[in-house]
This record gives structure tokens, sequence and C-alpha cells, in this order.
């Protein structure tokens, strides 16, 4: 709709009334209708009573994409989606009745196909003795309004469905949103919960006091930290929570926004862990874990105690660095049993330190599993029985000394023979010494009072010592000759004597 020009000749008027009094008069009344059409924002259109366009305005233009050349003297339907076409012949049935449809939102379709939410206000219009020969249409664009009402929704829904509980209270720290998530974690209702205070509800128990929390608002409009709540049931539960500011339009504090979680279970867990990494770190044993390929990957103080490898030299080697060579198949057969779930309980084997030295170990050797079950690695408890098995091997040695020693005394009451006893004798020396063979040589009187010598041997046949010289009082010998004491030789060869 082209702007009119105002008619030539009005009065050039100088005076601010006269002018206020010219613009206001008849003669111009239409020419600021027409500019205030053109310049508004809405579409306003005007039609027949049988649907044609008979005026657009560039509000028309912007919001359907069509010049007013191009829909004047069109039907009004060409802007009506297909599943909407029964809404003009209502629309104009009411005009025809003298009608006003107001704030009537429904959708059209624009020049390029693409849908628009609109606001219509339908006004009938009349001729001078009233009769309804057209009507005027505004249309406003809600889209934006109605985009934001949809987000709005779909906020809202997210707030509501959300697993952590959600609430929000107003400046007289009254709750006035409490969400799904809150009624599954505090079990208190919707209508248990609106109007009430949360601490009061919930029994608050902060690690600092409240108006600190609050001081922290006031300052940077967001706090977060743990708190204690108490659920309905009685049940005292460990939160994570986080506060926020909600400001109104004038930028002052409306409300409290608070989005918890009940971390209880966590907290517990990580209590625990710390609780186990405690007794690992204090631990006298070795514990280590690995992979499933025998990569070590952690390695307490209790095993660089025992193995004297520090964690860093330790973590990423592969564990056979701890296994004798001649047990390489050791770490194949515990792995096989990690894989298919089963434990090694007291394990007794041998491992080599750093220094080379080997020592005698009990493992305990426990599968790692990820939260589905499946194994990943190995936890292993080494302890050092080294002392233990030194113990056993000294009762065992006394208890071969003390059944050597009563099997020599049943002979020695039993025999008469003196070579017998002397031969009992070495041999009894002979086994507890743990000498490869022993002999004793000792002198005897035959019946004429001549002294010779006889000897027993053990261990080696009496073969092996037919060459061999008696022996004399040398360096070696010279002591047991002298009845000076026992001599006690590691390695004869050996022996500068």
């Amino acid at each position: 709709m082209p702007i009119k020009t105002p008619p030539e000749g009005l009065p050039d008027n100088t005076n601010a009334t006269d002018l206020l009094n010219d613009l206001q008069g008849p003669e111009l009344a239409p020419y600021w209708l027409s500019a205030i059409i053109e310049s508004a924002d809405d579409a306003i259109i005007s039609k027949t009573l049988e649907g044609v366009i008979t005026s657009w305005n560039k509000g028309a233009e912007r919001i359907f994409g069509y010049t007013a050349r191009e829909v004047v003297g069109k039907p009004i339907a060409i802007l009506i989606p297909e599943d909407h076409q029964d809404e003009e012949p209502a629309i104009l049935a009411r005009l025809r009745a003298g009608e006003r449809i107001q704030h009537y939102e429904t959708v059209r379709v624009r020049k390029d196909g693409s849908l628009v939410d609109i606001s219509l206000t339908v006004s009938p219009i009349r001729d001078r003795e009233g009769r309804v020969i057209g009507a005027s249409k505004i249309a406003r664009d809600i889209s934006e309004g109605r985009h934001a009402e949809a987000r709005l929704r779909e906020q809202a829904e997210v707030i509501r469905q959300a697993y952590d509980a959600i609430f929000l209270r107003d400046s007289s720290n009254a709750i006035t949103l409490w969400n799904r998530g809150a009624v599954r974690i505090y079990g208190y209702t919707q209508g248990e919960a609106i109007g009430r205070s949360p601490h009061e509800l919930l029994k608050t128990v902060s690690p600092v006091p409240l108006e600190e929390i609050y001081e922290s608002l006031r300052r940077d409009g967001y706090w977060e930290g743990e708190l204690k709540h108490t659920r309905k049931d009685g049940v005292q539960i460990i939160v994570e929570t986080r506060w926020a500011t909600v400001l109104d339009e004038r930028g002052n504090v409306a409300s409290i926004l608070e989005i918890t979680r009940d971390v209880t279970e966590r907290k517990r867990a990580e209590d625990g862990l710390l609780q186990m990494a405690a007794i690992v770190e204090n631990s006298d044993d070795a514990i280590i874990s690995k992979d499933l390929d025998g990569r070590i990957l952690s390695w307490n103080p209790g095993a660089e105690r025992l193995y004297g490898y520090t964690a860093a030299e330790a973590v990423g080697q592969p564990v056979t660095m701890l296994i004798p060579h001649d047990m390489p198949d050791e770490e194949t057969r515990i792995l096989a049993q990690i894989r298919r779930g089963e434990r090694v309980d007291h394990y007794e084997t041998v491992r080599r330190r750093k220094d080379g030295a080997l020592l005698s170990v009990s493992l305990t050797v426990s599968p790692i599993k990820d939260a589905s079950g499946r194994v990943i690695g190995a936890s292993k408890i080494a302890r050092d029985i080294t002392a233990r098995k030194r113990a056993e091997a000294e009762l065992r040695e006394q208890a071969e000394i003390i059944e050597t020693v009563n099997r020599l005394g049943q002979t020695l009451a039993g025999e008469l023979d003196l070579h017998k006893l002397v031969q009992a004798v070495t041999d009894a020396a002979t086994e507890l010494s743990g000498a490869r063979f022993g002999s004793f040589f000792y002198n005897v009187l035959d019946e004429e009072g001549a002294s010779y010598t006889l000897y027993t041997l053990a261990g080696v046949p009496r073969a092996a010592f037919e060459h061999f010289p008696m022996p004399r009082a040398t360096d070696l010998f010279g002591p047991t000759f002298r009845g000076e004491g026992t001599v006690c030789i590691a390695d004869v060869k050996q022996d500068p004597r």
C-alpha cells in the first residue's frame, strides 16, 4: 500500500498550536493512517467478504515474503496451509455476522513454503450504512515467542524429569519448585515440600555457617560444596550441591536455585578406597598389581622392602624379573588361572631380589575385574617366609639328629663288637655332619700287647682308601693326635695345612 502524499495548498502555519490542529484535521487523517500502516511491523491486510486481498503493507511483505503486486487481487487462501483451509470460511462467516476475532493463534505459509506462527486480529469493515463489506486483518509473527515457549517447556520438562534433585526457593526461603529427582532422593512429594523451608525440611548440616554460604551467593551469585541432608525416612545422606541466584528484571535476587546429588555411596566407597590404600601402603607384605600380560602396574613400600626395587624401578616392568631363571613356566601357569577367574592361595615358591639373593615367599594372587565382571588384571600379595623355611629346615635337621642319635644309642646298647660299634659311630657322625663320607681311625692292642691301627669308613667303599697311608700327627691331624680337640674342615682340599 503506497503512502499517500498530502494535497498541495494546505496552510503553511508556523505556529506550533496551529500546526498541531492542522495535523489533526480531517484533511490529513488518511495520510497519517496510511503512514502508520506502512511503517507497522505487523502484517496489515484488507480483503473482501469473498476472501480476496485488497491491500498489503510492508509488514505483510516482511512476514509472508510476497510483494503487494504479487498478492493484491489473489485469494487469501494462498497464505493458508492445506491442513488449515477450513479456517477461512469460518472466519468469513463470523465477519459477515459482524463479529471481531481477536488474538487468534494459527499457522500460515510463506512464499518460500515455510510455516510461520501468527496471532490474528480480524475486524469487519463497514460502509456508511453500517453494512459489512470486507475485513481488515492484523497478523503478528509469534514464531519467536512460540519457539521461546517451546524451549521453556522443554527446559521445564528437563528440570522436572532430571535425575538430580532440583528445587527453587523464593526470597522468604520457601520452596516453590520441587522436581521428581527431589522426590526420589528425599522421599517428600511436591505437596509436602512446596512452601517449606528446605533447611527445616531436610535438616541441613553444613560444613560452614549458612551465613557464609549466603554471603558467597550475594558476592558471586554461586556456591557449591557438600551438605548433609535427612530424608523423609530419617536416613542422613551426603549430597553434592550447587546453589545459584536467580535475578528478576531489575537485577534483584528473586529466588535461589539448588541442585543436589546424593553421593553417600560414592563417599562411602571413597572412604573404603582410602582405607584400603592405607592398608596397602602400611602393609609389611609386598602388594603388587599387574595386567594380564604380567606387567607391573603398582608397587607398595612392602614390595620395595622385600625385593629391593623402588616403585619407579618396578612399575612398567615384567613381573618375571622377580622369578628365578630355573622357574620359567611358573608365571604362565599363574596367569592362566587368573584369566579363568581363579584365585591362587598361599602358593609357596622362591623369588629373586634386586641384589640377586633368593628368598622364599608365600603368594596369594587374585583376579581384578572391571564393572562388567571381566578379568583385567591381578593383585598379588607376597609374604616373606624365608625365616620360617629356615626354622623348618632346622627343626627337620634336629629331628634327624635326634633320630640318628636314638638309633646309635640302640646300636651301642646292643652291640659288643668294638669294630661294629666304631662303624656305627662313624656312620652316625657322617650323617649328622652332612659329609659326603667319613672315616674313624683307632688303635688297639693284640694278644701280645703290640699296638696296631684300625679304621672304619662311611659313604665310600673300603677299596677307595686302601692306597692311602695311615694318618700321622701332621699340622692337619696333630690336634686330634694330641687330644687337643676336634678339627672341623669344610673342604680339606682348600686347607693350606
